[in-house]
């Protein structure tokens, strides 16, 4: 799952916001022996909600691949290490 974080400072004195940073976490379920477990897919009912889920697929798939080839390049670097 992934989620949102935005966040705000406030000006105590003015009452004024501003956001300081965003953050997207991803959370993985896990079951009783702390593997990766299945979970129900999330139902979108919206055109934004639809929009969104989109979005986080995109940057699903590009994390998926910057991780690919940064494996890839760690043991093009040290062929002496055993691939898992």
């Amino acid at each position: 799952m992934e989620v949102e974080v935005s966040v705000y400072m406030e000006d105590h004195t003015t009452g004024e916001e501003r956001q300081t940073s965003s953050a997207f976490v991803t959370y993985v379920a896990l079951d009783e022996e702390g593997r990766p477990t299945p979970v129900p897919p999330l139902v979108v009912r919206t055109a934004a909600e639809r929009r969104r889920y989109c979005e986080a697929l995109a940057r699903r798939r590009r994390r998926l691949a910057m991780a690919s080839r940064a494996h890839r390049r760690y043991f093009e670097r040290h062929p002496s290490r055993e691939r898992p």
